[in-house]
């Protein structure tokens, strides 16, 4: 193709009157309209602006009159919006051309072709160029060429339709997504160098609840986020204190000073770390055996069960992070209920404990076989396993020095960063919760068969991990599934999903309650309790196999 004549700028061909009408209708047409269509000079020199298709209808009409060859061309004028401010028109043309060669191939082929390049906001840029084809092209091949050839435009788009294909540069731009990318760099490594069969997605996408934001919580939280984990919800009913600013990692100064809820407190601190993290705070408090709950509390606890009993179901792992004893209980009951990872971490002054509970699929309340050195899930204890009385108020007759928890600066980031990653390996092993539990063999022999049952992708699944900052010494043990326990037998369990809400109503007003539906009584009144509890003491003793394994 040619320049039949020089580019000559509208001024220069229509006169005022028409580019002042060309201007209005150009701005009155739509969007899509604006892209192409065909500007048409009627005799009376009056101007008119139709369509695409309107304008290949009335040069075939004129082709067929055989009108002569200026009086189409003066009168037609191929219009298209030109992006382009250079002389040389943009690259839209190329489609309209395209266009004009394949539905109007007499014309196209063989007239020249007006081009009106629309330019500027005031069309006053505007070009006209008047293109005719070289004589000796051959029109079939050229189709044919059009045809199999890549065109620019709309494109096929991920739903199959003509359409723009839309590039999302949001995770190269947008601050968060860059910042989420950097986070997770890390744990790609990991996965590329050392682990190549980790499970970053499953990780990523479990939902913790946290039960308790303050020491521990806080520092489990900031662990968790470092493997990936984005969905986590906060559960607490006190308000941060100028002295948890400085234990407690999530809190600052401000936080005491409007003496914040801790629960909302924690949520904005992970959203500040990054805005990606899907973060709940629950203000909430739990019921607990020994605090009595009367008539005016009754609805505000039934409330406060039903919304526990949501959360634990809505969330894949639940840890127990709470100050008090009692307040672990109803958490380890409807965690056994549920069938929840139930992961606890409890601290004294100087030693820790964290512990992952036992399921409680089975129906059997039948004592487990005491003699298997690595039991499975099912075998495994809970928190309140170790206990022949029930859980009660342990804050009666406490001054509030004696309240308040009290353990040395460091124990709580040991104990939340090894109760977070106990989860972990937890979840990537090939059993789940139903891994055999790890437990230290220092004064037995080696046995590497049994042992590998229970390491899983990122090694050993402990039951419980003890550890003591006084000797610096850390100690794997297993408690056995008590079948009595007051928090997660099967009586109990069955007895809670029977009654719900009054069976938790009867575990904090009536004393021994808990005792008597677990069959604790019953144990008790046994005429040979004092010769069953002598021969499980010597039978510990005499059994250097089981060493660590605590029995009931």
């Amino acid at each position: 193709m040619f320049y039949q004549s020089a580019p000559q700028q509208i001024a220069d061909v229509f006169p005022i009157h028409c580019r002042e009408k060309l201007k209005e209708n150009f701005n009155n047409l739509d969007s899509r309209s604006k892209c192409f269509f065909t500007t048409l000079i009627k005799d009376s020199n009056d101007l008119e602006i139709m369509s695409l298709a309107e304008g290949l209808e009335n040069v075939k009409s004129n082709m067929k009159n055989d009108s002569g060859e200026n009086q189409v061309n003066d009168k037609i004028f191929f219009t298209f919006y030109d992006p382009c401010d250079s002389v040389e028109p943009g690259w839209p043309l190329r489609n309209l051309l395209c266009l004009l060669f394949w539905c109007s191939p007499e014309f196209a082929f063989k007239k020249s072709i007006n081009i009106l390049a629309i330019r500027g906001k005031e069309l006053e840029s505007s070009i006209i160029f008047t293109i005719k084809v070289k004589v000796d092209l051959n029109i079939e091949m050229t189709r044919k060429n059009i045809f199999e050839g890549r065109l620019v435009g709309w494109e096929t788009n991920a739903s199959g339709k003509m359409g723009p294909n839309i590039a999302d540069l949001s995770e190269s731009m947008d601050p968060s997504r860059m910042g989420e990318q950097a986070v997770n760099f890390n744990l790609k490594l990991m996965k590329w160098r050392l682990v190549p069969d980790l499970n970053l997605e499953q990780i990523a996408g479990l939902r913790c609840l946290l039960l308790g934001a303050g020491t521990l919580g806080c520092a489990v939280a900031r662990t968790l986020i470092g493997w990936g984990i984005k969905n986590i919800t906060f559960v607490d009913n006190s308000t941060v204190s100028h002295s948890n600013t400085v234990r407690q990692s999530l809190y600052v100064h401000e936080d005491a000073v409007k003496r914040r809820l801790k629960a909302e407190a924690a949520k904005d601190a992970l959203l500040r770390i990054s805005p990606t993290f899907n973060v709940e705070g629950v203000v909430l408090h739990i019921p607990m055996p020994g605090h009595v709950v009367g008539q005016s509390m009754m609805e505000s606890t039934r409330a406060s069960l039903e919304t526990l009993e949501k959360l634990v179901m809505n969330h894949d792992v639940v840890f127990l992070l709470l100050d008090s004893r009692e307040a672990r209980w109803l958490p380890t009951l409807l965690c056994a209920s549920y069938d929840k990872i139930a992961i606890n971490a409890a601290l004294g002054f100087d030693s820790y404990t964290v512990q992952r509970h036992g399921t409680r699929k089975t129906t059997n309340d039948i004592s487990p076989d005491l003699s298997i050195y690595y039991p499975c899930g099912a075998d495994l204890g809970c928190y309140f396993c170790n206990d022949v009385t029930q859980p009660g108020n342990s804050q009666v007759d406490r001054t509030l020095d004696q309240q308040c928890t009290v353990s040395r600066p460091g124990l709580s980031s040991i104990a939340a960063g090894l109760a977070v990653e106990l989860m972990v390996a937890v979840t990537q092993h090939p059993k789940g919760i139903e891994a055999e539990a790890f437990m230290d063999d220092s004064r037995s022999q080696y046995r590497s068969s049994e042992q590998s049952l229970c390491k899983g992708l990122l090694g050993s699944v402990p039951h419980t991990i003890r550890g003591s900052l006084w000797n610096h010494e850390m100690r794997l043990t297993i408690t056995h599934r008590f079948p009595s326990c007051t928090a997660c037998s099967i009586p109990l369990i069955n007895e809670y999903r029977n009654r719900g809400f009054d069976f938790i109503l009867d575990a904090c007003n009536q004393p021994n309650y808990l005792e008597r539906i677990a069959g604790l009584e019953d144990l008790f009144k046994r005429p040979d309790l004092d010769e069953l509890c002598y021969a499980i003491d010597s039978s510990s003793d005499e059994e250097d196999d089981n060493v660590g394994i605590t029995k009931l």
